[in-house]
């Protein structure tokens, strides 16, 4: 099974507050096998009471093709928040460093043939020395036994008869009374007794004080596709890769191909026009 990367998120809420039971998704937008393993389509956890998480994801930097994870964060609340990830080909990674980063653009067909080969070399290499080992230890378990085999010939031939037992001794004097020995360790602490029964509630504390006004969102853009069409081409002017939703006319999500023009444009490829909307966040 190819390498995992563990990818640590940190969710709070508008007060900064660790922010528990949250769900993070994090969805492959294309399909990927890396050395026979299928990469899963879609990741999901919900954060501790501390507002952590940590999502196993497939590495994009080890995919042939160019690919990238969207990621929806819900709060408990309802409150949604979408952005884009690249994992990278590490063991672990916070997704705050690796959200919003340009698509991987995957590896060319030299590097997939020469990581194979190498990955083969690998394996064989590993068998031998596996195979070496067994032998040397089959080897060092023959000479242990030889030499146990010899042992025991020799002092077979060395151990003379077993002589006559002797008569007893006559009984010693009786001591003297030792002295008294110290006071012993104090005993365990006896069990914990019964609970008492509880008391009654106190008063209803004053009202707190307004906290502060949260913080405005990520910048975001709504595109409105009113013509039934396979390919929509957007500007969004947001200079960056955003994450995108689409869903048509009924309001259902559809799923299509993105493709990044650059930081302000990109394009929407499905397999039947429709018409409909696209959320870029």
């Amino acid at each position: 099974m190819p390498a995992i990367c563990a990818v640590s998120c940190q969710i709070n809420d508008q007060k900064g507050q660790p922010l528990a039971g949250a769900a993070v998704f994090a969805t492959l937008n294309s399909f990927e096998v890396d050395e026979g393993y299928v990469a899963p389509k879609t990741v999901e956890v919900k954060t501790d009471d501390l507002g952590r998480a940590v999502l196993n994801l497939w590495p994009n930097q080890s995919g042939a093709l160019a690919s990238f994870y969207k990621i929806k964060i819900v709060a408990p609340t309802g409150q949604t928040l979408r952005t884009t990830a690249v994992v990278p080909d590490a063991p672990t990674a916070q997704l705050h460093l690796i959200s919003e980063l340009p698509p991987f653009e995957g590896k060319t067909q030299s590097r997939v043939l020469l990581e194979s080969v190498v990955n083969a070399g690998v394996a064989v290499e590993a068998k031998a020395q596996t195979a070496k080992t067994a032998l040397e230890v089959t080897i060092a378990a023959s000479q242990t036994a030889a030499a146990e085999l010899r042992s025991a010939v020799d002092s077979a031939n060395k151990k003379g008869d077993k002589g006559d037992t002797g008569a007893t001794g006559p009984q010693g004097p009786v001591g003297e009374t030792g002295v008294q020995g110290p006071v012993g360790a104090t005993g365990a602490i006896g069990p914990q007794g019964p609970i008492g029964e509880t008391g009654p509630q106190g008063p209803k504390g004053d009202t707190g004080d307004t906290g502060a006004a949260g913080i405005d969102g990520d910048k975001h853009h709504a595109h409105e596709q009113s013509i039934a069409d396979a390919v929509w081409d957007i500007t969004h002017s947001l200079n960056k890769y955003p994450s995108v939703t689409i869903t048509d006319s009924a309001g259902d999500e559809v799923e299509g191909e993105v493709r990044y023009n650059g930081l302000n444009s990109l394009t929407l490829k499905f397999s039947a026009p429709f018409a409909g909307k696209a959320y870029l966040n």
